[in-house]
């Protein structure tokens, strides 16, 4: 990461270099050396905090209440499982104010039954191919002015920092029908998800979900 970006990252968490003046690079610059250098020692401790933070985890969150009967119509979704991740900061580490990428979700429907008596289900997964970080989605793009005076005239250059882009977008979707025999097996597993089947019509389906083991977070790879 170059001096300004790092800099610009910075600022949005700490908006005083340490001198009472706004964070910039220039304000870096103009300092004395003995000033850079305590300025260098002060950055370093943020930088030190932003890697203490945790490290970047996954989540599941089911939709549907578990251990209830649950009704849903032909088409009608029967579970859905939303998936995140912790946005990383500029360090590789999970935001320190909690932002989440959205990662996708697992769905199953139910489609009605077919002309042999079979329940006709369809699951759909979703992911999501991101490169969001803390810098592109709370970021700003920012400018400096930098002078100098000869005489009478004042010359200087502009620095523009650019936000970096960042953005999350949906991959095409993975999704099969499956039928199964409801005298022969009332009961079936998608990922977590135990379905056990209560009754079903043309037109509709009651049912109970369970998750066959707990949430808990799991770490990105």
């Amino acid at each position: 990461m170059t001096l300004n970006n790092y800099i610009s990252f910075l600022a949005k968490y700490l908006p005083k270099c340490g001198f009472g003046h706004k964070l910039t690079t220039n304000c870096f610059l103009n300092h004395s050396p003995i000033g850079r250098l305590k300025m260098k020692r002060y950055l370093l401790v943020i930088l030190f905090i932003l890697q203490g933070c945790s490290s970047i985890q996954e989540y599941e969150r089911l939709i549907q209440p578990t251990d209830t009967a649950l009704q849903t119509y032909v088409g009608g979704t029967v579970f859905k499982i939303e998936r995140s991740s912790d946005l990383p900061n500029a360090v590789g580490k999970a935001d320190m104010w909690g932002g989440k990428i959205d990662r996708g979700f697992l769905e199953l429907r139910y489609q009605g039954v077919s002309d042999d008596g079979r329940l006709v289900f369809h699951v759909t997964d979703v992911q999501t191919k991101s490169n969001e970080t803390s810098m592109s989605r709370y970021g700003s793009d920012q400018s400096t002015f930098n002078a100098r005076s000869y005489g009478n005239s004042t010359y200087g250059n502009i620095t523009t920092y650019r936000r970096p882009d960042g953005q999350t977008i949906y991959l095409a979707p993975n999704s099969t029908a499956f039928a199964i025999d409801s005298d022969e097996q009332e009961e079936f597993r998608i990922g977590n998800v135990m379905v056990r089947i209560i009754e079903a019509t043309p037109v509709g389906l009651t049912y109970i979900i369970t998750e066959s083991k707990a949430q808990i977070p799991k770490s990105a790879q």
